[in-house]
C-alpha cells in the first residue's frame, strides 16, 4: 500500500466509524479545552496584575514594606499604616528628575467599592496594558467639586448613569460606616473597562475629600446646623493637609534607583519609595504555591485525559480487529497496518486539538466581558504562549502513545486471530 493510500484509507475509516471517532475526538478536545483554559486563566491573571502598573516608576508612601504599599495603593487591598504630608508632594513635584506625579488619598468607600481622591493628573498619566490611557464611556471629567467619576464595574453593578447622585461613606469596613449623606456626589463620567482596579473604584477630587471631612472631630461628623454646602467649600479654597501615597513617573529610567535611595534614606518624614515591578515579583514569590497547585491540576487533567484517550482508542481498535485482518488477507503488510492505526490516531489527535482550541476561543469570546468586569481577567487571554504549545504537543504525543499499544498488538498478532470464529 502506498503512503497516500494509507492516509486516505485512514481518514475514510474514521468517517465510517462516526460514533467512536466522535467520542475519541471529543475526549481529546475536552482535554485540550481544560488544559489550555486553566493555563490561559493563570497567565491572564498575571498579565492583568502587571498591566495595572504600566509606566509607573515609583510609589511613595508612609514607611512600610513594599508589598503592603503596592497592595493598598494600586490594588486597593488593605489599608495604609499612615498618611504622608502634602508638603512632601510639593517637594517631590519640584524635583527636576520627575516627569509627572499623581497624588492619591484613600479611606472612604461606596458600598463594596473604594473611593480614590486624586487630581486630573491621574486621568492623564495613568496607563494600563503598557500604553493605554483611560477613556470615558459616558460623560467626562468635570471640574465641579462634588462630581465623581466611576469605574465600569461600579456602573454595571448598580446601574449608575451620568447625572445620578452617589453617597460616599466614611471608612472601608462593611460595618459601622458613617455616610456623608449631607454632601452627595453627582456622577459626571463613567470609564471604559480596563481590567484593572480602576474598574472597581470611584474617583473624586482631593478638595472634595477635604470637604466631606471638614471640621470632623475624631472621626465624628459635625452637627447638622454646622454643615456647609458646595459654595461654602469653594470659597474656602481647600487644600489637602495629607495624602495616602504618590505615583511617580520619571523623565529617565536611569534615575529610578537614585531617587528611591534618596527618599528612603531621607532624615525628614519617614517615607518609603518602592519599585512596583519588584514588589509585584515579591507577590509572585508568595503566590508560587497557588501557581504550583494550578500546574498540578493541569497535569492531573492531562494524565486523566491520556487514560481516557487510551481507553477510547483501545475500544475502537478492538472493534476493528476483523477489518484489519481482512486487510492482511488481501495483502497489506503488518507495517502498513501499523501506519494505518497510527494515522488514525494522528487524525483523531489533530482534529481533537483543533476543535478543543476552537471551543476555548469561542468560550473566551463569549465570556470575555464577564471575566474582565468581574475578575479583571482580559489581557492576554487570546495570546497563546510557549506553555500552551507544549500542552498541545504533549496531547498529540500522548494520543500517539495511546495508539501504539493496540497498533503493535495488531502488528504482532497472526492473521487467523482476526478471522477465526470465536
Amino acid at each position: 500500500m502506498k503512503f497516500s493510500d494509507i492516509l486516505s484509507l485512514s481518514f475514510k475509516s474514521l468517517l465510517s466509524r462516526k460514533l467512536s471517532s466522535f467520542l475519541c475526538i471529543l475526549t481529546i478536545a475536552l482535554s485540550v479545552f481544560l488544559l489550555l483554559g486553566m493555563e490561559r486563566l493563570r497567565s491572564s491573571a498575571k498579565s492583568s496584575f502587571e498591566s495595572t502598573i504600566s509606566g509607573l516608576d515609583l510609589i511613595v508612601g508612609a514607611r512600610s514594606g513594599s508589598l503592603p504599599t503596592l497592595l493598598y495603593t494600586v490594588f486597593r487591598l488593605g489599608n495604609p499604616t499612615n498618611n504622608i504630608s502634602w508638603d512632601e508632594y510639593v517637594k517631590l513635584k519640584s524635583d527636576e528628575r520627575v516627569s509627572w506625579l499623581v497624588p492619591i488619598s484613600l479611606g472612604d468607600s461606596h458600598r463594596d467599592f473604594r473611593v480614590v481622591a486624586t487630581n486630573q493628573d491621574f486621568f492623564t498619566n495613568f496607563k494600563y496594558n503598557v500604553d493605554q490611557n483611560l477613556v470615558f464611556k459616558e460623560g467626562e471629567g468635570s471640574p465641579n467639586l462634588f462630581d465623581v467619576i466611576i469605574g465600569s464595574e461600579v456602573a454595571r453593578k448598580y446601574g449608575y448613569k451620568v447625572g445620578e447622585k452617589v453617597i460616599i461613606s466614611h471608612g472601608v469596613d462593611s460595618a459601622g460606616l458613617q455616610d456623608h449623606d449631607n454632601l452627595p456626589f453627582t456622577v459626571s463620567g463613567v470609564l471604559l473597562a480596563t481590567g484593572t482596579p480602576v474598574d472597581r473604584s470611584l474617583h473624586i477630587t482631593l478638595e472634595a475629600m477635604e470637604a466631606i471631612h471638614y471640621d470632623w472631630q475624631s472621626g465624628v461628623a459635625p452637627a447638622p446646623d454646622k454643615a456647609m454646602d458646595e459654595k461654602d467649600f469653594i470659597a474656602k479654597n481647600l487644600q489637602p493637609k495629607s495624602i495616602t501615597a504618590i505615583f511617580v513617573g520619571l523623565k529617565s529610567k536611569m534615575q529610578v534607583f537614585n531617587l528611591q535611595r534618596q527618599i528612603n534614606e531621607s532624615s525628614g518624614e519617614p517615607l518609603s519609595a518602592i519599585l512596583p515591578g519588584v514588589a509585584l515579583q515579591e507577590l509572585w514569590r508568595i503566590m508560587d504555591g497557588v501557581e504550583n497547585i494550578f500546574l498540578a491540576m493541569s497535569l492531573l487533567v492531562f494524565f486523566v485525559s491520556l487514560i481516557s484517550i487510551f481507553l477510547a482508542l483501545q475500544s475502537a481498535f478492538k472493534d476493528r480487529k476483523r477489518e484489519l485482518s481482512i486487510f492482511r488477507a488481501i495483502g497489506a503488510s503488518p507495517s502498513a497496518l501499523l501506519l494505518l492505526l497510527l494515522f488514525d490516531s494522528i487524525w483523531l489527535s489533530v482534529l481533537g486539538i483543533v476543535f478543543g482550541v476552537a471551543a476555548l476561543l469561542l468560550s473566551l469570546v463569549i465570556m470575555n466581558s464577564f471575566l474582565q468586569n468581574s475578575y479583571g481577567l482580559g489581557r492576554g487571554l487570546f495570546l497563546f504562549g510557549s506553555m500552551d504549545y507544549i500542552f498541545m504537543f504533549l496531547v498529540f504525543l500522548g494520543s500517539l502513545a495511546a495508539a501504539l499499544v493496540p497498533a503493535v498488538s495488531v502488528y504482532k498478532k497472526a492473521l487467523q486471530d482476526g478471522l477465526s470464529i470465536k
